[in-house]
């Protein structure tokens, strides 16, 4: 019997021969195609070579085919939840009556195997539930047969699997042990695969790195999918992994990321690479670069800065101007001499002149590209212009109908933080959340990016706008269902005619809050949140909420540029001499990076993601220049709201 079984080919051939033309026909009809919605029946005999491209049909004369003795068919166990159709039914008991309980478990095991590599992922389900569920037909499996169902059965699950759902996912993974060289890369490979959907992605690069150790495994291809992985990561975060690195290997990835990635200049970068190819001779990397190290785009050597040098946006443009040059001197000091001519960066005020005067003015002087403008009615005026030197705007512009100009806006949009929490809550599969905002134009921009990025599995059930203070008390009480408590415990006084023991109660079934408000309003809401039993709720927040001289809130998790997360020598330097860049960073970011996106402008435009100071950067459609900021550390990873610098 088992031998029939392992002998696919030769029993297939030999069953579907002595089948009879009632049998063929009433296989045919009683069947679905996959290739149609399901209900749609085939009515047509299928020759052998086309077997393998009908699933269903497949398993069936598989089961056919192993059919032979009289025996008491084993009891199938029912599961409503995924369910064969009665006609297959019928063809799994023939095939199984003559068996005995081993023999049939590898029959059920056989159908789910061989269904599971032709896309019947409905059928696989059925069958998997079937040998699950009957303890007698799973104990029979070989434990190597064992891991594979399981393994499959994680592969359906995923498929199918909400956010919410994919982390027990990983639970059950952990909990499997692979058999074979082969069952070990399935098995990392989905380990993966479910880690990269949840944006776990230092795990998954630590899974990458494991998979690497193996012959089998394209090196090309796993050098470039760890390098994207390793992409997604903020700017100067490697640093920190290196220091905690678990093997030699993956300190290398880490110290690759840090000397590629955190120089401002492909000068700087090349030097970082060869320095790393020097201490890593055998290193993974060495052999196989990422494709992008090989990419060097040529630097300009005159930059055009345009911004208002009065008027309400003086302040910030002194910081971007500030912040660039820091860059710029950092940059120059680093090459030592190697290039060979030292950049020059010209400055424009753009306060008083048309932007025409100033891109023609500029031109003149020969700059290869031009940073600025900053106000958003100097962006969509120079979105107008007929200009072939590139160009990033620092500042982001909403497209209009007919908008067709992609100049590539850098911007500290808050839109950018909001989307980013409504991802990291979505792949945290966290469902039920309440939003506060402030009374203010930016919070509406924030919570409308929130609100039209959220996964479709999370339900906002409450909205509350915090306009003023001596309020948000009662505004947290009544988004945390206290009223309706109090409301209850009112109701049974009245029913029991005497005074009853009561402690108020918030709705339990929340899952989170997210706050687009400032740092006064964070104060308050905090507060709130702790006198109305919801300390425990864990709490989102925008960089906005947070100050140095704020304490964050056990539980709080908040976005922020990696500048000010991170130790950079880049950040010592602009702190020694621009002291007001501790307490107001963002526009001193936005100079660093305006300055590293004019140095790596054409890999900006080729679409690769470039790791900066103000968070992950990537161009997007229409001209916007798509940010990804960083994830704070916890209250209890916290310890330092400036760590010390790694000089």
């Amino acid at each position: 019997m088992l031998k029939a079984v392992k002998s696919l080919r030769h029993r297939l051939v030999s069953s579907h021969a002595m089948m009879s033309t009632f049998a063929k026909t009433d296989i045919a009809r009683s069947l679905t195609s996959w290739r149609f919605p399901i209900g749609v029946a085939t009515t047509y005999t299928i020759p052998y070579p086309s077997l393998m491209t009908f699933p269903i049909r497949l398993i069936v004369l598989v089961i056919l085919g192993v059919a032979g003795c009289q025996i008491t068919p084993p009891k199938i166990v029912q599961n409503s939840q995924h369910p064969i159709s009665s006609n297959l039914e019928l063809q799994i008991r023939r095939a199984a009556k003559n068996a005995s309980s081993s023999e049939t478990a590898e029959i059920f095991y056989n159908a789910a195997t061989l269904l599971s590599t032709q896309n019947g992922s409905q059928q696989t389900k059925s069958i998997i539930a079937r040998i699950k569920n009957d303890p007698t037909l799973f104990s029979r499996l070989s434990r190597s047969d064992r891991f594979e169902v399981e393994l499959i059965d994680l592969e359906l699950d995923y498929r199918e699997a909400t956010q919410h759902r994919k982390h027990g996912l990983l639970d059950r993974l952990e909990a499997l042990a692979p058999t074979t060289l082969a069952q070990e890369i399935s098995w990392l490979e989905l380990a993966i695969r479910v880690r990269i959907s949840m944006e776990d992605h230092v795990n998954a690069i630590k899974n990458l790195i494991r998979l690497s150790t193996y012959a089998s495994v394209s090196k090309e291809q796993l050098v470039e999918r760890i390098w994207s992985s390793i992409k997604k990561l903020p700017l100067g975060y490697t640093n920190t992994l290196a220091k905690n690195s678990d093997t030699e290997e993956e300190f290398a990835w880490w110290d690759l990321a840090t000397k590629f990635l955190g120089p401002l200049t492909p000068t700087l970068q090349q030097s970082g690479w060869d320095i790393w190819q020097a201490e890593n001779p055998t290193h993974l990397a060495k052999n196989h670069p990422p494709s992008e190290i090989s990419l060097r785009p040529n630097e300009p050597t005159t930059m055009a800065l345009l911004l208002p040098q009065s008027g309400p946006l003086a302040e910030p443009s002194r910081a971007i101007r500030d912040g660039l040059m820091t860059a710029y001197w950092a940059t120059q000091l680093a090459n030592q001499g190697e290039l060979k001519q030292r950049q020059k960066i010209l400055i424009y005020d753009t306060s008083e002149n048309a932007m025409a005067d100033v891109v023609s003015r500029a031109e003149a002087d020969g700059a290869q590209i031009l940073l600025g403008p900053l106000s958003k009615s100097n962006v969509k005026a120079m979105t107008t212009l007929k200009t072939v030197t590139p160009t990033i705007a620092l500042n982001r512009i909403t497209p209009t109908r007919g908008y067709e100009q992609r100049i590539p806006q850098l911007s500290l949009a808050v839109e950018d933080e909001a989307v980013e929490i409504a991802n990291h809550i979505s792949s945290k599969g966290l469902t039920r959340i309440i939003v506060f905002r402030d009374d203010t134009l930016w919070a509406e921009r924030a919570y409308r990016a929130f609100a039209a990025s959220i996964s479709n599995d999370t339900e906002i059930t409450s909205l509350t706008t915090l306009a003023d203070l001596k309020d948000v008390t009662n505004k947290v009480g009544r988004a945390l269902d206290i009223d309706a408590s109090i409301a209850r415990h009112t109701n049974v006084k009245k029913l029991a005619r005497r005074e009853v023991e009561f402690i108020p109660r918030r709705r339990s079934d929340l899952h989170a809050a997210v706050g687009f408000i400032g740092s006064r309003e964070y104060e308050s809401l905090v507060a709130a949140l702790d006198f109305h039993f919801g300390s425990d709720i864990p709490l989102f927040v925008v960089s906005a909420a947070l100050r140095s001289d704020v304490p964050i809130k056990n539980g709080t998790q908040f976005v922020a540029l990696p500048l000010t997360l991170f130790s950079f020598p880049l950040r010592y330097d602009l702190e020694a001499a621009f002291p007001a860049a501790k307490q107001q960073p963002s526009f001193y970011a936005l100079g660093i990076d305006a300055y590293r996106l004019a140095n790596q402008f054409e890999r900006l435009i080729a679409g690769v993601s470039i790791p900066a100071t103000t968070g992950n950067l990537k161009l997007g459609r229409n001209g916007s220049i798509l940010r990804i900021p960083a994830w704070g550390p916890t209250h209890e990873q916290f310890t330092d709201r400036a760590p010390a610098f790694d000089r």
